[in-house]
């Protein structure tokens, strides 16, 4: 009898990158879209998780949320510190890093590279948008870069696949075990090395350099975030104070340092044209950030959006109702009468009509939120609005996730997670369920079907159901604004935290990514879920005849307008809310 050992496990490797450098475009073109929620146990925060395609080694791609550092002062920053230092027992830390850094900004996203170095990990650098550096008329020294960062960098622009190849080699060779750590460089002054050095061979609570780095000059809520104690042992607070006598103290001296690190690594890596370069970026810019102009075609925007989920889904939502309906009326002909038509015909048919009905509007709701976020649009509102949003506590790092929240809340409260000011983060989460949410959506749809008559204004290019629908979403902003102000002046006191946002350059979206999308809200909107109860009570109802039995077709087709089964209709639904 012969015993066979069990598969190694896949090489694991932690994706990191800033927001907006393309890091999630490139996970889905390595990973063909197969992702999958990591186990972290008690986290709440979304690491997605993916096999690397096109690899004779079987390589785990980690998908961690965008930081602009490992100094964690946001949720989303500590889990990136907490998976690359391996805090959590049940699950492997990464044996490697592949950071995706923007090709036309370098100065910013070496700086959390030059953190990555210090965990003491091997490191791929994808130096991605290429083809946006060369649009700007930017040249970069591949070879030098690589050279004097001490890592292999490999251009790729993600957003086409025929460019990941060598990149997929790379991540072979380190699989193959054929990548160690790169050196430490001389990043922060001297003082600071040395006691840190000291306090990783006298065994320091963090453990290892970058760890320590954090517990020297992290403020104490940080080190709660990242896990590290908060009553600094005695050790430590004589580092801190030395350091302290140096000048080294806090974020400041870092950030002088590393910055200073990376201007000589770039040095005469980047080749400008003599005179800036006017892209098509800056062109719409132009109009869509304009005070005025940029405000009008936002309010566009989101009445197209809402026209487009009523006009649109209209005809679909017609055609899967009469499928429904003629569905139930071969039950009813079908099958003998009693307790089995019953349920059949009003339960089981009816229930689950009453809630693919509504499935083209929450793909076209989704889809239209993916196009606009992909295209690059949706963070360009977020800072038209910012202004706005201080006048009740909130900056233009809301914005995201309460428009997220009307496609669904609960992601849109996990969204928060960003937002580093903890008053600004709990505000937010207290306002997002104010927006109507897509499970009201169709609610909104039927009461609207039933009562508003279908008349067209402005020559026919606006529908009064379609302005109904966008006043009844606009309720709930009328009712979250003076909430907000109210509880920034009693709960949440003090002034809206500083907004900086960058702004990536506008593409075209990615269908596929968009497609994803939509078919994964989809699913979830489909899915068993624990208020499937309901269509089960129903069910059961029409089966021990106590469901209405007038009409057994017209059950589903009463969710398009018919006031006597307004009711049925309503009751699979509330499910979601």
């Amino acid at each position: 009898m012969h015993s066979t050992a069990a598969p190694a496990p896949p090489l694991s490797i932690g994706l990191i990158g800033n927001p907006n450098v393309g890091k999630t475009s490139l996970f889905n073109a390595l990973t063909g879209y197969r992702r999958h929620v990591a186990n972290y146990p008690g986290v709440t925060v979304d690491v997605g998780s993916g096999p690397v395609r096109g690899c004779s080694s079987p390589i785990e791609l980690l998908d961690l949320p965008g930081t602009y550092s490992l100094a964690a002062s946001s949720p989303d920053e500590a889990i990136v510190a907490d998976v690359l230092n391996g805090r959590f027992p049940d699950s492997r830390r990464p044996q490697a890093v592949l950071a995706v850094v923007d090709a036309t900004n370098l100065s910013r996203n070496l700086y959390l590279v030059s953190q990555v170095i210090e965990t003491g990990l091997p490191i791929v650098v994808a130096l991605n948008m290429m083809d946006v550096a060369e649009a700007r008329g930017l040249a970069v020294n591949v070879g030098l870069l690589a050279e004097r960062l001490g890592v292999p960098v490999v251009p790729v622009i993600a957003t086409r696949p025929k460019s990941l190849e060598s990149l997929r080699r790379e991540l072979e060779r380190v699989a193959g075990g054929n990548a160690a750590a790169p050196p430490i460089p001389p990043i922060l002054p001297i003082a600071l090395r040395d006691e840190v050095s000291k306090l990783c061979e006298a065994g320091a609570p963090a453990g290892t350099f970058a760890e320590t780095v954090r517990l020297l000059l992290d403020q104490p809520e940080s080190r709660g975030q990242l896990g590290l104690h908060s009553d600094l042992p005695a050790p430590v607070a004589a580092a801190r104070a030395r350091l302290a006598k140096a000048g080294i103290e806090g974020a400041a001296a870092e950030v002088r340092a590393r910055y200073a690190w990376i201007a000589r690594v770039t040095a005469d890596v980047v080749s400008r044209p003599s005179r800036p370069v006017r892209t098509w970026s800056d062109r719409l810019d132009r109009v869509l950030m304009h005070k005025v102009g940029g405000a009008a075609v936002l309010i566009l925007v989101l009445f197209f959006v809402f026209q487009a989920i009523y006009t649109w889904a209209s005809p679909l939502m017609t055609w899967i109702d009469g499928c429904f309906a003629a569905l139930s009326a071969w039950s009813v002909e079908t099958l003998p009468d009693g307790w089995v038509r019953s349920f059949v015909a009003d339960g089981l048919i009816a229930g689950v009509g009453g809630v693919v009905v509504f499935l083209p509007q929450i793909l076209i709701l989704f889809g239209l939120i993916a196009v606009l976020e992909d295209c690059g649009y949706l963070v360009r509102a977020a800072h038209m609005v910012d202004r706005i949003m201080r006048a009740f506590g909130l900056s233009g790092r809301a914005f995201i996730p309460l428009l997220s929240s009307f496609a669904c809340a609960v992601p849109a409260i996990l969204g928060t997670r960003a937002i580093a000011d903890r008053r600004e983060r709990l505000l937010t989460i207290l306002l997002a369920p104010f927006m109507s949410c897509s499970a009201r959506l169709p609610v909104y749809v039927l009461l609207i079907s039933t009562f508003v008559p279908d008349r067209r204004l402005l020559g026919g290019w606006v529908t009064l159901p379609a302005l109904v629908m966008l006043a009844m979403y606009l309720v709930g902003v009328f009712v979250a604004v003076p909430l907000g102000w109210l509880l920034k002046r009693v709960l949440f006191a003090g002034a809206a935290t500083s907004f900086a946002l960058e702004l990536p350059s506008y593409k075209w979206p990615r269908w596929q990514a968009v497609v994803h999308r939509m078919m994964s809200a989809g699913a979830k909107f489909l899915l068993p879920r624990p208020g499937r109860a309901l269509d089960r009570t129903r069910g059961e109802a029409a089966g021990l005849g106590l469901a209405d039995r007038s009409g057994g077709a017209g059950v589903v087709s009463g969710a398009r307008g018919g006031h006597r089964h307004a009711g049925d209709d309503l009751q699979p639904r509330f499910r979601h809310g």
